[in-house]
């Protein structure tokens, strides 16, 4: 019985550690993304505009869909999904969708989610 406590209590501590807390998004293209994660879905604005920047200071957070201009042929998944250790990172570029917007000058972005040891996330645009 005490062997099983264990075991579960290791298990909840590692699945508990494989989600972020808080979350960071950062635009640093001149395009608009349509981001949905488990803390909900909102749109990240050009760069140096109001809203290319979000954070959420609470939540477990473990993927994110990016979407350029909400179009899901453009669909960019990232993150680090369970059983993934909390700090793995995942960059991916648009390329991979066969993206070269015109509002990034017909040029990839890539978009790169990155965990700390806090299993805090950094979501880039760039």
């Amino acid at each position: 019985m005490k062997k099983s406590m264990l075991l579960l209590l290791i298990a909840i501590t590692v699945a508990a550690g494989s989600f972020a807390n808080s979350m960071r998004v950062r635009n640093n293209t001149p395009c608009s993304y349509y981001i949905s994660t488990q803390g909900g879905s909102f749109w990240v604005t050009p760069a140096g505009t109001m809203g290319s920047v979000v954070f959420f200071a609470t939540g477990n957070f473990f993927a994110a869909k990016v979407l350029r201009d909400n179009i899901p042929a453009y669909q960019i998944n990232v993150g680090t999904n369970p059983p993934a250790p909390a700090n793995q990172n995942v960059l991916v570029y648009s390329s991979s969708v066969n993206d070269y917007p015109p509002c990034n000058n017909g040029n990839m972005y890539r978009v790169t989610w990155e965990t700390n040891g806090a299993s805090d996330v950094q979501l880039t645009i760039d």
